[in-house]
């Protein structure tokens, strides 16, 4: 039971976020297997029940009642639970709590100055929903972002063809919060949709806390934009397979709505 706890614990530190966590212990009796998820049928739901022995732990964001109602149609179209490699643990955002965790994987935590200032990540469009699934070592994670916009796609690459280098430092304006961003476009990928989008993002700290290189898949389908991005906190590349195959799921789960 120490281990249990001990490996829940962990699991927390890494998802940084309010969470809720239901598990099933794998030294109970044998009991009739467990129904499928919500999320593996379509449907949106504040809690997974994961059995232990299954090397994944469900971490949800739990969304205020009046937002939930708003963000619904987006859950049913985000790939489920079941579609991100196993062990993960999968955490869930939606509104401010997704516009914030984005901000903070492109460097650009709250608060934060950027120069030059037109370098900014613009705020995605709301509304939106996240999900990420993070290696439980800490390693690496995928997320995905579905949220409704009118923007073209155009917009961010112009953006992001002057902004090939910023600078981010936060409010208390320390050296140790000093954070480099770099970006590089790379060929579109081939997928159907209005328009695609592919680059590398590459945080750097100061103080090496959060630095990571990341792989950014992104395409317009109607109203709907599709973001999929692989991050490396560790020495190596992203997962541009994998990345891809969550990309292209994700593609088709919206277009077929």
């Amino acid at each position: 039971m120490r281990s249990a706890r001990q490996t829940v614990r962990a699991a927390a530190v890494i998802a940084g976020t309010a969470t809720v966590v239901s598990l099933v212990s794998a030294m109970a009796a044998p009991a009739a297997p467990a129904e499928p998820s919500p999320s593996d049928r379509g449907e949106h739901s504040s809690l997974h029940v994961v059995p232990l022995d299954a090397d994944r732990v469900q971490f949800v964001q739990l969304d205020e009642p009046a937002r939930e109602a708003e963000v619904s149609g987006l859950w049913e179209l985000m790939l489920p639970v079941s579609a991100f490699p196993d062990p993960y643990v999968v955490s869930d955002r939606s509104g401010q709590t997704a516009q914030r965790g984005l901000a903070a994987l492109a460097g650009v935590p709250r608060d934060s100055r950027v120069t030059p200032a037109e370098c900014a990540p613009a705020a995605v469009s709301d509304p939106v929903i996240v999900r990420t699934a993070t290696a439980f070592d800490g390693g690496s994670s995928f997320t995905l972002v579905l949220s409704r916009t009118d923007d073209p796609l155009t917009d961010l690459e112009g953006q992001l063809t002057d902004c090939t280098f910023a600078k981010a430092v936060d409010g208390r304006g320390t050296s140790s919060s000093v954070t480099d961003i770099s970006v590089e476009l790379l060929p579109p990928p081939m997928v159907s949709g209005d328009g695609a989008l592919a680059y590398t993002r590459t945080v750097s700290r100061a103080d090496s806390a959060a630095s990571s290189r990341q792989l950014v898949l992104a395409t317009q389908i109607g109203e709907y934009r599709v973001t999929a991005i692989a991050a490396q906190y560790e020495v190596g590349e992203p997962d541009a397979t994998m990345l891809h195959l969550l990309f292209t799921n994700a593609i088709d789960r919206v277009a077929g709505r």
